[in-house]
């Protein structure tokens, strides 16, 4: 159907990605494209991702942020300050602002309220992100690749808090939170072939 790479699935689940100069609905049925929202900025996004109540799509890649809000078919592509810096996977969080983990290093936050990018280096140097995930308490989970650690960062304060991996080799390629619990339980599967959990 030449549908692939990184996709989000709606809560009405539809499949959504970008591709070729556009965001893209797709039919979980047939994989066929069946409503498209033009780009002019940003050719396509690496990350895809749908917000909890199915309102927002957001996507990180090379160029920067793309936004649309589904209802009014309102579509933002926002560039990065600094260049390639927003390319990897994120989430919404309970505010409807996206989250992108960098390979280059940082955590990405577009706000649509402000229409604003911001970004925030952690305390290790030398470290990048390769998705950002939001959990119900505005906190943001990323595994810090070639860093041997996972970081927790409150959006309200602006305080990371870094926990040590099982090994210096651990990579944490996509983090899923379970909000259900209190507090949240956070896990990965690495890809050394075990499974993490806090």
């Amino acid at each position: 159907t030449g549908v692939h790479g990184n996709m989000a699935l709606s809560p009405d689940g539809t499949v959504w990605r970008t591709d070729q100069w556009a965001i893209h609905m797709f039919d979980p049925e047939t994989g066929k494209s069946i409503k498209q929202y033009p780009l002019h900025l940003i050719p396509s996004t690496y990350g895809n991702f749908i917000s909890w109540d199915g309102k927002y799509f957001g996507g990180g890649g090379n160029e920067g942020i793309v936004y649309l809000d589904i209802k009014t078919g309102n579509v933002r592509e926002v560039p990065a300050p600094e260049g390639r810096n927003t390319h990897g996977r994120g989430s919404f969080d309970g505010d409807g602002n996206i989250w992108v983990g960098s390979k280059f290093g940082s955590l990405v936050k577009y706000d649509p309220k402000t229409n604003l990018i911001e970004e925030y280096a952690p305390p290790t140097p030398n470290v990048n992100f390769y998705n950002a995930t939001a959990d119900k308490n505005g906190e943001i989970w990323a595994g810090e690749l070639h860093g041997g650690r996972m970081a927790r960062f409150n959006s309200h304060t602006l305080q990371w808090t870094e926990y040590a991996l099982p090994s210096v080799s651990s990579l944490d390629w996509c983090t899923w939170v379970d909000n259900s619990t209190n507090p949240v339980t956070v896990w990965y599967g690495d890809q050394y072939g075990y499974i993490v959990r806090w």
